[in-house]
């Protein structure tokens, strides 16, 4: 009788424990049921997402003061007005001194005189304006419509062109430049 045992085709040896030793690589997993798994490469040579950011913390306290101020600004009562106008403030200046560039979609949700935020129906009202049946002129015909936010509290009126090219989308919202 021949008292070698046999290997499996997979080229490792299985314990009774469910845990599997590859010949070329000393990785080990345990796994409750299941054929045994191998990782490949050492740690340094995993794929991984960058899992640290710059300036993280400064991150979230800037999207903490922004989610605080939007909550306060849509509210009509005026010291919550005013506690909105604090946060959405804080929000500025943490950013300007920790050299964070804001997403341009917050940064138009604050009116840059007053620094409201601009919550529509409550702080600010939004319209849109054709900029064909205002004026006559060739070149605002061309420019197509226009969204305007207008500040409740301050006035100051935000323009922002819509409607002219259904394919263009802001450099913020293109999927290859979000990182994960």
């Amino acid at each position: 009788m021949d008292t070698t045992e046999s290997k499996p085709a997979s080229g490792c040896d299985t314990s009774e424990a469910g845990a599997a030793v590859f010949a070329n690589d000393t990785t080990t997993r345990e796994r409750p049921s299941g054929p045994p798994v191998r990782e490949t490469g050492g740690p340094r040579n995993r794929l991984r997402a960058p899992t640290s950011v710059k300036n993280r913390d400064q991150y979230l306290r800037a999207s903490f003061l922004y989610q605080a101020s939007l909550l306060m600004g849509g509210d009509r009562r005026p010291e919550s007005l005013v506690l909105g106008r604090v946060y959405a403030s804080h929000m500025r200046s943490v950013a300007r001194k920790n050299v964070i560039r804001l997403d341009p979609s917050v940064k138009r949700t604050v009116c840059k005189r007053c620094e409201t935020p601009q919550v529509p129906g409550a702080s600010c009202v939004v319209r849109l304006e054709s900029a064909a049946a205002e004026d006559d002129c060739d070149s605002r015909r061309l420019a197509g419509d226009v969204l305007t936010y207008t500040c409740g509290v301050c006035g100051g009126q935000r323009r922002y062109p819509v409607g002219r090219d259904s394919a263009h989308t802001l450099f913020g919202d293109r999927a290859e430049n979000i990182v994960a």
